[in-house]
């Protein structure tokens, strides 16, 4: 039965609208589920609730609407690779991911995200991973990295950066990979 072996699923290029929130709950095995480029707008926070061995989710290329006010995904045992680029997301929040607390690897680039508030990533303390690139910020919160001790690679090129606060990075010692560029930084601050 598909239910007991199913480690992959690839339902990417298709016109997709809608899932219900049992549609992959008996993938018991499922590791990874790509959903690109269909017409997604909305998730069930409980869609894959019970896949507790998915690492990896792409979700790009979908007209998904997720929320700033409220969490997007109930995932509190999986450690995931969740991939939302090319979204049309204007904004996140603290909220948005809240119970979704073992993301080591979050892409969020080529959206249309302005700022990121001091507390956007407060409940990523296992984050490692994190592209905002190719989005619209201006503007990073000055403590928007000290809930994420873990990160070793961000990128935040070809947005729209004119100041870095010099406190930006100050809790990021595992930081080794930092690409800033195609902005519009003017000083740097020691």
């Amino acid at each position: 039965s598909l239910q007991w072996t199913l480690i992959h699923i690839d339902l990417s290029y298709n016109r997709i609208k809608f899932i219900t929130p049992d549609a992959f709950a008996n993938l018991t095995n499922l590791e990874s589920v790509n959903l690109e480029g269909n017409k997604l707008q909305h998730l069930d926070p409980k869609t894959f609730r019970s896949n507790f061995k998915l690492s990896i989710l792409y979700l790009n290329n979908n007209p998904l609407q997720v929320p700033s006010d409220d969490h997007f995904l109930d995932l509190p045992r999986q450690n995931l690779a969740l991939f939302l680029d090319l979204c049309s997301l204007e904004k996140i929040s603290f909220l948005t991911f809240k119970n979704a607390k073992n993301i080591p690897i979050l892409s969020l680039a080529y959206n249309e995200l302005q700022t990121n508030e001091a507390d956007t990533f407060r409940n990523s303390a296992n984050l490692t991973n994190l592209d905002l690139s190719h989005n619209r910020l201006t503007k990073l919160g000055k403590q928007v990295f000290s809930k994420t001790p873990k990160l070793t690679s961000l990128k935040l090129q070809n947005n729209k950066l004119g100041n870095l606060d010099k406190t930006l990075f100050e809790n990021s010692r595992n930081l080794i990979s930092l690409n800033i560029s195609n902005n519009q930084l003017k000083n740097l601050h020691g």
